[in-house]
């Protein structure tokens, strides 16, 4: 934590039925924390009663205890929360969130502060018995009563909450803190610690650490999904290094990816490279005139770096473009993180991916020792990302009254389950062009490793395009490149996969008729290609056609349970379409020798498919 920061209190409260709300706070302040507050010196601390109070008694009863450690006085910006619950009566007659909000407004009358900034959720809600008509009734006179000097808004869910509260504060935190990034540059050695519970990556410090020391590697990219942990890994890697670099160690984000609006609304634009260079310069020359043009900033920015044994972590980098003119002189190192791969003259890459599974296991069972032998499930459902697993992992760490197993059994659901990562991917998506978001969601029907041939049958597109994309998406961190297989003919294939919370993600995003479509061109695509690789161990001659139906009939049911475990309700499968599987398969006969195929053709009875059968029998 930057000791020079300016502390903003953060506090929250509502009643008790908006937890998941009162446990995205944290999350959107730990973000903003390391991106808009920390480019203006400040730092944000969240109090909450359930984190921050302690047993005890007072003179006003429990509330006044929480009163005395919530210090809403004293605080910056107070967030309040309501949906379908008031609250429940204390000592002084009001609910305690209804008092707390009242000493907000009171302390803002008197100072002007903190931001009072009220939510109140939109969904839908039927009260089932009168103590739930009674709570409602109340939150609706509050809303009516609120004060007219104020600004409530309205939300629909906690993933809502999240976006609206993170455009919120950032927008609160550039109105009253109207600087630029040189401004938060007081010091020299600005790196923090990786996060205490930092676990694993033994092998990839271990890689890094011999390519800095050993091959005197001046450029180390970190490279990789979002969530996945390459900034804790960078200022771990950073940690072991400071005594090789003593003169200084910086840290800026980039902001290649980032959640932040501009004063229009639209997505910020990434740190230029001129700023970046200026958040340097600066910590040598705080009070010197810098340059306009990007060239003179270079030169001085190699300049004050020149034999300085300096260590640069420029996180969450957008492209090459970027990075390129942030290269230091050789004395000094420099680590980049970005979602996206791409290389430079003399940059030791390294693509991260999730944990092993005992690594995941581990981390879970330090930020929350009472999951125990549930760790090793809970680690699977999170797909071994660092991100998912941390989230996961501080809710049972939090909420003391939430069984392991009962959250395991949330997550089962797939939209719970995605939530945890729905925000960073989303943040990645929207890099995509709108043609490269509709071919990524398509692949969210495969549900393992595919290739090149079968993205691309199912995109209907022909194959050196769809080799161009498939590249792009490895680029953007959203598929997993994991090697090749030979087919038949000898030919090396590569073969890609989605992670599995990416693959929810991208199933999440397709639209019925999306979905329908890729899955009819899935469905034909597998259920020849499976003949065609099986046709010789478990076809034993009588009806090929049956049999070919058989196959598909399995890949149907499949996809319907596939549907069913994403949280889709009522799922609806295509037609499936016989004379396009057949023509398919018959497509991978024409790649094998003559001689091959015609004895294939034999034994199928080739001469029998061309006769007058249905093109699209049913399954029932």
């Amino acid at each position: 934590m930057d000791s020079d920061a300016k502390i903003m209190r953060v506090v929250v409260a509502s009643p008790s039925d908006v937890q998941d709300e009162r446990d995205k706070v944290p999350v959107v302040v730990d973000e903003l924390n390391r991106g808009v507050a920390a480019d203006r010196g400040l730092r944000l601390e969240v109090y909450r009663w359930e984190t921050d109070a302690y047993p005890g008694f007072h003179a006003e009863g429990p509330q006044g205890l929480i009163d005395s450690v919530l210090r809403i006085e004293d605080s910056d910006i107070f967030i309040g929360i309501f949906w379908r619950r008031f609250g429940s009566t204390t000592a002084n007659g009001k609910t305690g969130t209804e008092h707390e909000i009242a000493l907000a407004h009171e302390a803002y009358r008197k100072n002007n502060r903190p931001q009072i900034m009220v939510y109140f959720n939109q969904k839908a809600y039927a009260p089932k018995s009168v103590e739930e008509i009674n709570q409602w009734r109340k939150v609706l006179r509050f809303r009516r009563a609120f004060p007219k000097e104020g600004l409530w808004w309205a939300y629909k869910g906690p993933s809502d909450f999240e976006k609206q509260l993170r455009i919120h504060i950032t927008n609160f935190i550039r109105d009253r803190f109207r600087v630029g990034v040189q401004a938060a540059i007081v010091a020299r050695h600005q790196l923090r610690s990786p996060v205490r519970d930092f676990t694993g990556r033994e092998e990839e410090l271990e890689e890094l650490m011999v390519a800095v020391v050993t091959k005197n590697v001046s450029i180390s990219g970190l490279q990789g999904l979002g969530g996945v942990g390459k900034t804790e890994l960078a200022l771990a890697l950073a940690e072991r290094l400071k005594p090789r670099y003593p003169d200084a160690q910086f840290y800026l984000d980039l902001k290649g990816v980032s959640g932040e609006l501009n004063q229009r609304g639209a997505p910020a634009e990434p740190l230029s490279p001129s700023d970046a260079m200026a958040h340097v310069v600066r910590s040598y020359h705080p009070t010197a005139k810098l340059p306009k043009s990007e060239a003179e900033m270079s030169g001085l920015y190699r300049s004050v770096l020149d034999g300085q044994r300096a260590l640069l972590i420029m996180d969450n980098a957008r492209d090459k473009k970027q990075v390129e003119p942030l290269i230091p002189p050789s004395s000094s190192l420099l680590i980049v993180t970005s979602r996206k791969h791409f290389t430079l003259p003399g940059l030791y890459t390294k693509n991260l991916e999730a944990l092993t599974p005992g690594q995941a296991r581990d981390l879970l069972l330090k930020i929350a020792p009472r999951i125990k032998g549930h760790a090793d499930q809970l680690a699977k459902l999170c797909g071994y990302l660092p991100l998912a697993l941390r989230l996961a992992a501080s809710a049972i760490a939090e909420r003391v009254d939430l069984a392991p197993v009962d959250y395991i059994k949330r997550l089962t659901n797939a939209r719970k389950l995605l939530e945890l990562v729905e925000a960073s991917l989303s943040l990645s998506y929207e890099l995509l062009t709108p043609e490269m978001q509709k071919l990524f969601r398509a692949l969210g029907v495969f549900p393992g490793a595919f290739d090149c041939t079968a993205a691309a049958f199912v995109w209907e597109m022909k194959h050196q395009p769809a080799q161009d994309t498939l590249s792009e998406l490895v680029a953007y961190s959203f598929l997993q490149f994991v090697g090749e297989e030979a087919r038949s003919s000898g030919e090396a294939v590569a073969r890609y996969r989605l992670h599995d919370l990416v693959r929810l993600f991208a199933h999440a995003k397709l639209s019925p008729a999306e979905r329908i479509k890729a899955l009819k061109r899935y469905i034909i695509q597998e259920t020849a290609l499976r003949a065609f690789r099986v046709i010789d161990t478990f076809y034993e001659g009588g009806d090929f056609v049956a049999w070919v139906m058989r196959i598909g009939r399995n890949l149907m049911i499949d996809q319907w349970r596939a549907q069913c475990m994403a949280g889709i309700e009522d799922p609806e499968l295509p037609q499936f379409d016989l004379e396009l599987v057949l023509k398919r398969f018959y497509q991978e006969l024409e790649t094998l020798s003559p001689e091959r195929r015609r004895g294939l053709e034999r034994k199928i009875r080739w001469q029998l498919l061309r006769g007058n059968r249905r093109s699209n029998p049913s399954f029932g």
